[in-house]
């Protein structure tokens, strides 16, 4: 026991090392093709191209339904099974995304847009589909808690992607070019996954298993549901933009939301290797279990802690410096994502806690109801108000809802994080939303 909590430690160390580092390195790359096109292209082209890729994430998030983190779950738990289902589950993927595909052009048909916005659109959307495969090989490489191989693939497909951007703005290909450069990154991507885990562990045959894909929805879609509105909130702010104003107005607020969200990474990356310990411990020692939750929280939070400080104190010089003059009327929106960083680092851990306690429904509910929330207020507040102070009492009622949802696990009285501060100006109202509904589920200390 001794020697596999050793190997365990040696495992968790190295994927935290290797995690920082991808995170840094991948979060850096990324950043630097967000400024590289936000400072390429108009305020106006800006706002068309954070349209389109919100509009892609959203299909995707749909698409995921949970099902690459089920995927992980269940390796986690059977190694032997790796074969199956992996096989049912890339199968599965082609359904799902061939699904998806047909959706968009059917939606795109109708959209009262440029052409050339609806092809990158459907470019868009078809290159995110691309991610929902190589997610579905990725699975295998976290579940076996190789995540060297998994964290090497996101460094190279964000180093390809900024080089296929730079490329593009040299060409002047404009929007349409962009799009090709996710849609070529990305494909590369999910071949890139595919041979390494055909060549690590063994040869993945696409395997049609009705059983299989019933078992792997049943368990996903609860959480996928979950997963996909807690990444709806994060585009939601753009989408409710971009129809109640105009492309101007959301490229104004794209600047420094993009800045932040490329930031995401950080909890997302050092997050996942976490997972396979979550359902191991969560079904053989809840001692264990409570004991890795409460050092991973910690870390989050002192991790974030600095940033969101950071964003703070530097949100003149950071706009300044990486956007230009152009974008300083976006200061206070800086400083409101600058504390949304907080929630958002601790919020990320608890899907996979509460998908290894087998409590996706509980998650699901109180995202639904944050969700709910979320788009009432953007919707009630940006046509009518100039100058707002509602978010920190909507922040107290979400924290609210989210105790009521998860009171019966917790068995004990839980505790908040931060407040938010007045927000300003409709672009401000969607960034303080956007920092609340990630906030409700770190109420619950000890969610079993």
């Amino acid at each position: 026991m001794e020697v596999d909590s050793l190997k365990q430690s040696q495992r968790i160390v190295k994927n935290a090392v290797f995690g920082i580092a991808s995170s840094v390195i991948g979060g850096v790359l990324y950043l630097a093709t967000i400024l590289i096109i936000a400072r390429a292209v108009s305020v106006t082209e800006f706002g068309k191209y954070s349209f389109v890729l919100a509009f892609a994430i959203f299909v995707n998030n749909i698409a995921d339904s949970g099902l690459p983190r089920m995927l992980i779950r269940e390796i986690s738990r059977d190694h032997e099974q790796l074969v199956p289902l992996v096989g049912a589950g890339a199968s599965l993927i082609w359904v799902i995304s061939g699904a998806m595909c047909l959706l968009v052009t059917i939606i795109v048909l109708f959209l009262h847009v440029g052409t050339d916005l609806k092809l990158s659109i459907l470019g868009m959307s078809v290159a995110t589909m691309a991610t929902f495969h190589a997610a579905g090989y990725s699975a295998a490489l976290r579940a076996f808690e190789d995540n060297e191989l998994n964290y090497l693939g996101f460094v190279l497909h964000k180093a390809l992607l900024l080089g296929l951007v730079f490329a593009m703005i040299k060409l002047h290909f404009g929007l349409l070019g962009f799009v090709a450069a996710h849609l070529v990154s990305n494909l590369l991507l999910w071949n890139f996954y595919h041979i390494v885990v055909t060549r690590l562990y063994a040869r993945i045959p696409l395997l049609f298993d009705v059983s299989i894909w019933k078992s792997l929805l049943s368990a996903a879609l609860p959480m996928g549901g979950g997963a996909m509105l807690r990444q709806l909130a994060l585009q939601l702010d753009i989408l409710v933009l971009t129809w109640m104003t105009n492309l101007t107005a959301v490229g104004l607020f794209s600047g420094p939301y993009r800045i932040s969200m490329s930031l995401r990474v950080i909890p997302q990356t050092l997050s996942l290797p976490l997972f396979p310990l979550y359902s191991r411990t969560a079904h053989l020692s809840r001692a264990r279990f409570t004991e890795a939750y409460q050092w991973s929280t910690k870390f989050f939070a002192l991790i974030s802690y600095p940033i969101a400080v950071f964003f703070l104190a530097w949100s003149r010089p950071i706009l300044q410096l990486a956007l230009g003059p152009k974008y300083l009327p976006a200061i206070p929106a800086m400083q409101l994502l600058g504390l949304g960083i907080i929630p958002f680092f601790l919020s990320t851990l608890f899907q996979y806690l509460f998908a290894a306690l087998d409590q996706q429904k509980r998650f699901l509910a109180s995202t639904v109801v944050a969700s709910i929330l979320r788009l009432l207020l953007l919707v009630a507040l940006i046509p009518p108000l100039g100058f707002v102070d509602g978010t920190t009492r909507t922040a107290r009622r979400q924290r609210q809802i989210d105790r009521r949802s998860l009171a019966a696990p917790c068995g004990r009285n839980c505790h908040g994080v931060g407040t938010f501060q007045r927000t300003r100006r409709y672009a401000y109202v969607a960034t303080g939303c956007s920092s609340i509904s990630v906030s409700g589920l770190y109420d619950c200390v000890t969610c079993a």
